[in-house]
């Protein structure tokens, strides 16, 4: 079992490009587009391909960062839960 001492949550909306820092490294990360329409692109550094979360989908995966960055092509909501 994974215990994690830290926990992260950002809840925002985003038309445009973005990066969220975290305070620490995180482990495991949670994203979840809660947009109807639009998809919501991340990565986590400037030179890798964008991931995509399609609209009402969700996200975990385990990676060592303090930064992710976002991209939308409109207005999307969007939840972001780091555990370190």
């Amino acid at each position: 079992m994974v215990t994690y001492s830290n926990f992260y949550p950002y809840e925002s909306t985003l038309d445009g490009d973005t990066s969220i820092a975290f305070p620490l490294p995180i482990k495991r990360i949670q994203l979840t587009n809660d947009s109807g329409v639009h998809a919501l692109k991340f990565r986590f550094q400037p030179t890798e391909t964008y991931g995509t979360i399609l609209p009402k989908e969700s996200v975990s995966i385990d990676v060592t960062v303090r930064t992710i960055y976002l991209s939308t092509d409109g207005l999307v909501e969007y939840r972001i839960w780091g555990m370190g």
